[in-house]
């Protein structure tokens, strides 16, 4: 499943969770966004406080209405800015270290009894 959206929320299942989780991914994705464009820290700690400042005011809305209107904004905002090539976790699904490291094939036996083996002990 994270290959198919790499970490992006479809809109369907967005839709189906309550307000509270849907700001709570909104944020969290909002941030993960803004640091794909954000090359250095100071920058994005910067627009990390503005984005929080920005959901702190709409924290105290209780009319449902007003908070699906305010949600809903965000995630289309959210769309608009979505970087063209992501920053990816390198170990992650298309990152440069994802599966650097071949299997072991099946045939390779693991020994821990490193020159005790019963072949190499004199009987």
């Amino acid at each position: 499943a994270f290959e198919a959206n790499r970490g992006r929320h479809s809109r369907a299942v967005m839709a189906s969770l309550s307000t509270h989780t849907r700001s709570i991914r909104l944020y969290r994705s909002t941030l993960r966004t803004v640091l794909s464009w954000c090359v250095d820290r100071e920058l994005f700690f910067s627009e990390r406080a503005r984005i929080r400042g920005a959901f702190e005011a709409n924290r105290g809305l209780r009319d449902l209405a007003a908070i699906e209107k305010a949600v809903s904004e965000g995630e289309r905002t959210l769309e608009s800015y979505a970087h063209p090539d992501p920053y990816v976790i390198p170990t992650m699904y298309g990152g440069s270290k994802y599966a650097r490291n071949p299997e072991v094939p099946g045939d390779v036996e693991m020994v821990f009894d490193f020159g005790r083996e019963e072949y190499a002990v004199p009987k």
